[in-house]
């Protein structure tokens, strides 16, 4: 075996190792908030609330159609069910995810560089963001797929013209606009790059001309076709909360950019060492149409924030995921510049592996970090983090199936349940009747009042989050012995209560 092909094994191998650890870790964890609402008011319910339904963004209608159909054909059609066998729905995630490794590789092989393409492996997955959402049972990992689809095959037509990647461009066009509406943001985006092109018509000027303005009307027609499958709920979509939400500040969107750019580097801040020459490298080079392409990729991931900007709303961090594996290519691209211009193979190899050893070993100490510091202020400050770095779903103390089984072992099915101050409800809710734990929400200070007051009730049990604030506020308000049955961080908390 050539010194080469043990480069490319090591390497890919080790990129492998943080997919792999991902899906043993997460395939099976808990639903959380907006997976439980995405299944319990869309997909197990008739087609018609699942496509025509849309009481807020929570419906992210085609990939919620894809659940319905998979819910139907393995007749999974409860939340108990879905909860029981979320692996397989978590699974076909997984393959989403190997899907868009795929495409990255493609574009990359494809349009820059076959030689060193592998190492997009370890650069993807190792993208905090990108893995964050990889299993996640919501629209963005599907996203980002077709969002490479209509970048490959947009490309990939301009070249070749095949009738095949008219219909491809549509599809993926299509696919991508009816998973999530906020990724207009990106299809605006690249059919501004692809309008720049037909412009400066690069290569053979009319061929290039010809083949770009024809793919911003196939773009165009797959966002028709996207408008056409919407037209039922258009109203609720341009109404919902992330359509009129209005931003704290002008300067929004600009924030949202100099947050998320930095979480696609996922603090893998030695990699600037190769992307600052390599960026140098890049412009010098004399094959221009690579040049330009990469220049293409790179006001790709600006445009969506500048659109965004225009548009003056205010749009989750979350939105813009789709960009991650983007992201990641043009990373990757920019450092094969610079491996590449190394002349002495065994020093070629091991930068090769020294950066694939080097992401792998920042993306588990970060994600120990992230886990660390979101348990810390759970505990610390009673707060939850849910941005693109850090979910809160994805840390240590959420594991609300597990604390809900353990509490009906061990309760007295005739003392009352209450839940109090508890995040996550959707969740919680799902998880405590699956238990088949009877229970009463108190919404307020009040309600609570009223449950401890009535009847001659001396013991009785309270569900929460906040196990030491609430413990204490029912010791001094009201005089409560209490006892915790929860002795490890956890979301879903249980305590017992009995009056002196």
């Amino acid at each position: 075996m050539r010194k080469n092909d043990i480069t490319r094994y090591t390497a890919v191998t080790l990129g492998l190792v943080p997919l792999i650890y991902w899906s043993i870790t997460y395939l099976s964890v808990d639903l959380w908030y907006d997976e439980v609402y995405s299944f319990h008011y869309f997909a197990l319910k008739g087609i018609s609330d699942t496509l025509f339904h849309y009481p807020a963004s929570n419906n992210h209608v085609l990939f919620n159609f894809m659940n319905h159909i998979l819910s139907r054909v393995l007749g999974l059609r409860s939340m108990d069910a879905v909860m029981d066998h979320v692996y397989v729905f978590r699974g076909v995630q997984l393959l989403i995810t190997i899907a868009t490794a795929y495409y990255s590789l493609r574009i990359i092989r494809k349009f820059f560089y076959r030689e060193y393409s592998y190492l997009n492996t370890i650069v993807l997955f190792t993208c905090i963001p990108f893995m964050n959402f990889s299993l996640q049972l919501r629209g963005y990992n599907m996203s980002s797929l077709f969002s490479l689809m209509v970048i490959y095959y947009s490309w990939t037509y301009v070249e070749t013209r095949g009738r095949t990647g008219r219909i491809m461009i549509i599809l993926s066009a299509f696919l991508l606009l009816y998973t999530i509406p906020s990724n207009l943001y990106f299809l605006a985006a690249f059919g501004i790059t692809i309008f720049y092109a037909w412009l400066v018509k690069l290569r053979n000027p009319y061929i290039v001309a010809l083949s770009s303005r024809r793919v911003l009307i196939f773009l165009l027609g797959g966002v028709l076709i996207a408008g056409i499958a919407y037209l039922p709920i258009l109203g609720d979509i341009m109404s919902s909360k992330l359509a009129t939400r209005a931003p704290a500040s002008v300067f929004h969107s600009i924030a949202v950019f100099t947050e998320v750019i930095p979480a696609f580097l996922s603090d893998r801040y030695l990699l600037l060492f190769l992307l600052i020459p390599g960026l140098i490298l890049m412009f010098k080079r004399e094959d221009r149409l690579v040049t330009k392409r990469c220049l293409s990729l790179l006001l790709l991931l600006i445009f969506p924030f500048v659109i965004s900007f225009v548009h003056q709303k205010a749009p989750f961090q979350r939105v813009f995921v789709v960009l991650s594996p983007l992201f990641c290519i043009l990373l990757t691209i920019i450092m094969i510049s610079v491996i590449g211009r190394i002349s002495n193979g065994r020093l070629r190899s091991a930068v090769i592996i020294g950066v694939s050893v080097y992401c792998l070993l920042t993306f588990f100490y970060e994600i120990r970090q992230n886990n660390e510091t979101m348990t810390r202020n759970f505990i610390e400050k009673n707060t939850i983090e849910q941005n693109i770095s850090n979910n809160y779903y994805l840390s240590d103390f959420y594991h609300p199936g597990e604390s809900a089984g353990h509490f009906s072992s061990i309760c007295d099915p005739n003392l009352a349940v209450a839940v109090f101050d508890q995040v996550d409800m959707a969740s919680s809710d799902a998880y405590l009747r699956k238990s088949k734990i009877n229970f009463v929400w108190l919404d307020s200070v009040s309600e609570l009042r009223d449950f401890i007051g009535r009847g001659n009730r001396r013991k009785f049990y309270i569900v929460t989050s906040h196990k030491n604030r609430t413990s204490q506020y029912l010791q001094e308000e009201y005089n409560l012995l209490t006892r915790a049955l929860t002795s490890e961080p956890s979301l879903v908390n249980f305590i017992e209560c009995e009056k002196p």
